[in-house]
């Protein structure tokens, strides 16, 4: 009836607790398919041990490392369960995380993703929840927009979903928002809800990147993508609606246009792009001997700006 996708590559050491959190969940009717990107750890010996002990395992070891956008995209060929979702290698499900949501998406028949609530945890440990996202309005345009208005660590990717909704939207594009615009087709097809009661568990410092391995990213030399992140995110969610996906093809010329503005809009990040821009050349005066004065004044920005201080390099 469920069917769980998770990607991993050299990733042993936490690995083996997000596979344990899939089996022991109390919704025993479940498969869970590990793709595997040519780890050279001991990711293989440890996924053929978990998979002769419990027939519910599914590994997949591919030759080559093709890239993560291709080991999700390979997994959502694979998840062939009535409802479907996927599970970080660093991340974890509380013991009733698939039982609680299940029951929440059989009971809403207009709903094509429920998930719980994320918890960001480091090193083991609480450290605030993530933000949740619920969709409810009934018309699909007005829900994708509020998506992508609101979207901020996107802990809806890891929902459950409905297995032919997930079908429907298809493979991922290999480009950064690539997930945005995943869920952005999700929430077109359907209602999403974010229940309170039951967590994904989900790894700060992990493939949950922070503030400053954004800038760092982003901000090292790579080009106008770096700087200008946000804009090309918003203008890949436009040609998606306005032309590219056929989740938006019973739309008319005219109303996926008008919806594509929307859309970008609503997923361009100005303060974003500006920090991505202007944060490199900002930490590096920081740095510098002179830039002390200025410390505290760009620490108090920050606070104000809503921004984790724990997130930024340090000065």
């Amino acid at each position: 009836m469920v069917s769980i996708g998770l990607p991993t590559y050299n990733r042993a050491a936490g690995l083996e607790r997000a596979i344990e959190s899939v089996l022991a969940q109390t919704h025993r009717e479940l498969e869970l398919i590990v793709s595997d990107n040519a780890s050279t750890d001991g990711t293989q010996e440890l996924c053929r041990r978990v998979a002769e002990r419990d027939p519910r395992v599914r590994y997949v070891r591919h030759e080559v490392n093709r890239g993560p956008t291709a080991n999700f995209n390979f997994l959502f060929g694979e998840l062939r369960g009535e409802y479907a979702m996927l599970l970080a290698d660093d991340d974890w499900l509380d013991l009733d995380y698939v039982e609680t949501c299940l029951a929440e998406l059989q009971r809403l028949s207009g709903h094509a993703v429920v998930g719980g609530l994320h918890r960001w945890m480091r090193d083991g440990q609480p450290a605030g929840d993530g933000v949740p996202m619920t969709l409810e309005d009934e018309d699909p345009r007005r829900r994708t927009v509020e998506y992508l208005r609101r979207v901020d660590d996107n802990g809806t990717f890891y929902g459950l979903i409905r297995g032919d909704v997930l079908r429907r939207v298809g493979p991922m594009d290999n480009v950064l928002g690539n997930d945005w615009m995943h869920v952005a087709g999700l929430a077109f097809c359907g209602k999403v809800r974010t229940l309170g009661q039951t967590h994904i568990n989900r790894s700060l410092g992990g493939t949950s990147r922070t503030l400053g391995e954004i800038v760092q990213t982003f901000g090292a030399g790579r080009g106008a993508e770096s700087r200008l992140a946000w804009a090309f995110v918003a203008a890949r969610v436009f040609a998606q609606i306005a032309w590219r996906s056929d989740v938006y093809a019973g739309l008319g010329r005219p109303q996926r246009l008008a919806f594509a503005v929307r859309a970008f809009a609503a997923a361009l990040r100005v303060k974003g792009t500006i920090w991505l821009a202007l944060g490199p050349l900002t930490l590096s005066v920081l740095r510098r001997p002179r830039g002390r004065l200025l410390r505290g004044p760009f620490r108090w920005l920050v606070r104000r700006g809503g921004r984790d201080l724990d997130s930024l390099p340090p000065l």
